[in-house]
């Protein structure tokens, strides 16, 4: 995966959120180098993921937030080392109806018939803590040992050591569509169709086809007998 690649799948996962209604603010379009203080604290078993969120929220270690403040980070290393994380706002919660109410409450502010005061009391009255896991994507080819540390795989939760075993190397923007249509399936089914780049088309036709786009691993990569497993594909 090249530089231009991910460049390019921040951008695309940016416009996808605009339709399905789901952006708040693009941050940054190139892959992301985290702040030393956010990668300390998400190494130190201590810090939980409100502190965590807070650091990756002040520093602005993230490419993209969406519109409930959960966060999109996209980067890489090199083209053999890539890492996508969701980081889900503690705080907010993700329950359908504070969605849809935050998004209302959010275009009466741009509308001027709500101050932005209002709209952040808004925010603190939904507070809740239910929300979805972290969920961290990574692809490291050359850290692979068969049984052990699939090459490509996701964390889920901020349980370093759960690795689960992914077939093909996902783009940012499998990512992207994958974290919505898990976390933000009201949102995802509200639309049937989408337009991209000037193209309407069935939403689940848009995700079938970024499927296509995440090579699969090779066999020095994937061992046939790993494959027989239970895994992502």
């Amino acid at each position: 995966m090249t530089k231009d690649k991910i460049i390019h799948g921040i951008s695309a996962s940016w416009r996808f959120l605009s339709a399905l209604k789901l952006e708040q603010t693009f941050a940054n379009y190139s892959p992301l180098s985290l702040s030393r203080e956010f990668l300390d604290k998400a190494l130190d078993p201590e810090c939980g993921l409100e502190q965590l969120y807070l650091t990756g929220l002040s520093n602005v270690d993230y490419n993209i937030q969406l519109i409930d403040f959960s966060y999109l980070q996209f980067g890489m290393l090199d083209e053999r080392k890539i890492r996508y994380s969701f980081y889900p706002n503690p705080f907010l919660g993700n329950e359908s109806g504070t969605l849809e109410l935050i998004t209302e409450m959010s275009e009466l502010v741009e509308q001027g018939e709500v101050s932005i005061d209002e709209y952040l009391q808004l925010v603190a009255e939904h507070r809740s803590s239910v929300y979805p896991p972290v969920l961290r994507y990574e692809y490291a080819p050359d850290s692979y040992e068969i049984w052990k540390h699939p090459a490509s795989h996701f964390h889920i939760g901020q349980h370093g050591e759960s690795r689960w075993p992914v077939r093909r190397m996902l783009t940012p923007l499998a990512f992207t569509m994958f974290v919505c249509k898990l976390f933000y399936s009201k949102r995802w089914h509200k639309n049937d169709e989408i337009e991209l780049n000037g193209i309407r088309k069935n939403i689940e036709q848009y995700y079938i086809e970024q499927r296509t786009h995440c090579p699969e691993l090779e066999d020095e990569h994937f061992d046939p007998e790993e494959r027989r497993q239970f895994k992502f594909e």
